[in-house]
This record gives structure tokens, C-alpha cells and sequence, in this order.
């Protein structure tokens, strides 16, 4: 009879803790409850990473100091130049020269945003007379898995490409994604000059 009694009483008190252990929140005047599950995709992540959760789409991600603060930069194979300081001062007089001598065919510019940022738009403001006429520009996740040396090994997510460019100005609108790494390739044997580098998202 005992071990009747006390089983039931362990039955009574589980099913009583089971039911009061199930709190739902809700955000907002009709908003989602907290026990709900969302999916995240396009983004990979790991324990020593701190992501954001919103960028400003107005403000420009790689002005000099933010970037240079998150440990990115602008750099080129072909270069020996600090392109950071030339790119992201916001002074049409300074600039990142390619000429003919330097073989401008090939030669590419790598943006480290430092970060993981959701982009949408990558501009590249050259000199009205001295401009960029065919580019290819891919982006990269940051993925940690496709890096070597916190670099990304290969860039295969190519998101805008013009080999008959007629505008100073590379103006790419990109659909909303997770990047951390930019690259801009020259497809054209004519010398150019980049000015200015901004990315928005």
C-alpha cells in the first residue's frame, strides 16, 4: 500500500513540475512567443566570434577608423601601398594608382571588413578620366573553414562583373548577404585610378 501511495505522489508532484516548467514569452503587442524557433541562414559562426545584429545602411562600413578598428583593411597583391589610409579618407586627391607598367589586367584589391557585416552595396568611385573599364568583383562569408592564414583561399561568389564598364563610378547593388571579404579584379589592359571605397548594408 505504501508503495502505491508514494508512487503516486511522484507521479502528481513530475506531472506538476513538467507543467509549470513550460513559461511562454511574448514580445510585442501580438509579437512572436519565445519558444518559437526561427532559422538563420547564410551565416556561419562560431563560439569566438561576436556577430552583429544590425548594420546602419546609411553609414559607410569601411571609413578609415571603424575599419582599422575591427582589425580589416585594403590591400592589393600587386601593391606595396597601405590603400586603407588612400581609400577610406574621403579625399578625391588621394588614390590608388594602377599604370600601364604595372600591368593593370589581373590586378585585384581585397577589402577585409573585419567583420562578418550583412552588405548590400559596394561602391568604387574612380577618377572621371582615369577609371576602372572592366571589372569583376566577388564576395566572401569569412567563412573560417575556407581560410588559410585569414585569408579566404579561393573567391568564388561572384556578385557583379562589367567588361565593357562606362561610368567613372562602380556602383554594385548586391542582394542582402553575410560578408566579411571583397574582391575587385581589373579585366582591362588600360591603367586606372580608385579614389574612393564604400560598402553599405
Amino acid at each position: 500500500m505504501f508503495k502505491w501511495r508514494f508512487r503516486l505522489l511522484i507521479c502528481i508532484l513530475l506531472s506538476a513540475r513538467a507543467a509549470s516548467a513550460v513559461d511562454v514569452w511574448t514580445a510585442g503587442g501580438s509579437g512572436f512567443a519565445w519558444d518559437d524557433v526561427g532559422e538563420l541562414t547564410g551565416l556561419t559562426s562560431a563560439l569566438a566570434l561576436m556577430l552583429p545584429a544590425v548594420v546602419d545602411s546609411t553609414t559607410n562600413a569601411v571609413e578609415n577608423l571603424t575599419l582599422t578598428r575591427r582589425g580589416g583593411n585594403i590591400s592589393s597583391p600587386q601593391s606595396r601601398e597601405n590603400l586603407t589610409g588612400l581609400l577610406t579618407d574621403g579625399n578625391a586627391e588621394t588614390f590608388w594608382r594602377v599604370t600601364r607598367e604595372r600591368r593593370p589586367d589581373g590586378t585585384s584589391m581585397v577589402i577585409d571588413l573585419g567583420a562578418i557585416l550583412p552588405i548590400n552595396r559596394i561602391r568604387f568611385q574612380g577618377n572621371p578620366d582615369i577609371f576602372l573599364r572592366a571589372y569583376e568583383l566577388f564576395v566572401h562569408d569569412g567563412n573560417p573553414a575556407q581560410l588559410r592564414d585569414d585569408r579566404p583561399i579561393a573567391f568564388i561568389n561572384k556578385v557583379s562583373a562589367n567588361l565593357e564598364q562606362s561610368e567613372s563610378d562602380i556602383d554594385a547593388h548586391i542582394p542582402l548577404q553575410f560578408v566579411r571579404f571583397i574582391r575587385l579584379i581589373s579585366r582591362s589592359g588600360q591603367e586606372f585610378i580608385i579614389e574612393e571605397v564604400e560598402v553599405f548594408g
